[in-house]
């Protein structure tokens, strides 16, 4: 069953580490042949290909460059000292990113084989980088996500979910070429984001889509709470405003300039680490 047209591609992430020293090639997967196609266009280095198009990056032991193994990757053993940890740990997004079929309105057979296909393809991916490529010490790392084979727990899927929320952020709040004296000031702020406009398709006339078209050309976000909160008024945004009111918004706001007051306890969940070298 082929992709509908305007559905949204989504991805079944797969922690790796590396250890060229080792040979941790996985079994061929068995639709293996029907994804290896996708993959022609990656090579072992950006130096031959596009940033993301190359599984490492060239010369980027003195600043962060941009390539599939760097692009998520959740641990950089430089970050610490070198004999502490024997790998970075990343999480491959980019080469199988699955198109064929959708997830909703469709039979739960017909979910279930696109989740399928989705998993089959990553795994094709780790095995293309093994095999055709010679990164054999490519490790799938269970403990990461807690699977068997090193795989995400559930699919990342673009735009999974939205919420009519209390105020929406949108792009013409923080786009340089409609604010060039800076973004829109939200007082009840917790934090920042600083995310590009990231939309994949191209543009309705054909031309770049807008990741490309304005890369680079939008301020830092500020974050205010209401918007993850699901609107519970009719009223428009601007009726919103008087939030800092409501106690429920009290805990957010900030105790000084300095520090952030936090009127209820909070919990520091830690990232996961690779095992010593």
């Amino acid at each position: 069953m082929p992709s509908r047209s305007g559905s949204k591609p989504f991805t079944h992430l797969i922690a790796l580490s590396y250890h060229p020293e080792n040979d941790f090639t996985i079994p061929k997967p068995v639709a293996y042949e029907k994804f290896y196609p996708k993959f022609s266009h990656i090579t072992a280095t950006t130096e031959r290909s596009g940033a993301m198009a190359g599984l490492f990056a060239e010369n980027d032991a003195d600043a962060y460059r941009q390539s599939m193994w760097n692009f998520r990757r959740h641990f950089c053993r430089d970050n610490f000292d070198r004999n502490l940890f024997n790998s970075d740990i990343t999480v491959l997004m980019n080469g199988n990113e699955y198109r064929d079929r959708v997830l909703t309105g469709v039979s739960p057979t017909e979910k279930q084989t696109a989740l399928e296909e989705a998993k089959a393809l990553s795994l094709s991916l780790v095995y293309y980088l093994q095999t055709e490529l010679g990164f054999k010490g490519l490790l799938p790392r269970p403990d990461v996500f807690d699977t068997s084979n090193g795989l995400a727990a559930h699919p990342y899927i673009r735009e999974s979910r939205r919420i009519k929320a209390e105020f929406t952020i949108r792009e013409q709040d923080f786009r340089i070429d409609m604010h060039p004296d800076g973004p829109v000031d939200y007082a009840d702020s917790v934090g920042v984001s600083g995310y590009r406009i990231d939309i994949h398709e191209k543009a309705k006339d054909g031309g770049p889509n807008i990741t490309s078209a304005v890369h680079g050309q939008h301020w830092v976000q500020q974050l205010p709470p209401r918007r993850t909160h699901p609107r519970t008024s009719s009223k428009p945004d601007s009726c919103l405003q008087k939030h800092r009111y409501n106690p429920r918004y009290q805990w957010f706001l900030p105790g000084s300039f300095h520090r952030m007051e936090y009127r209820r306890s909070c919990r520091f969940i830690g990232g996961i680490l690779p095992e010593h070298g």
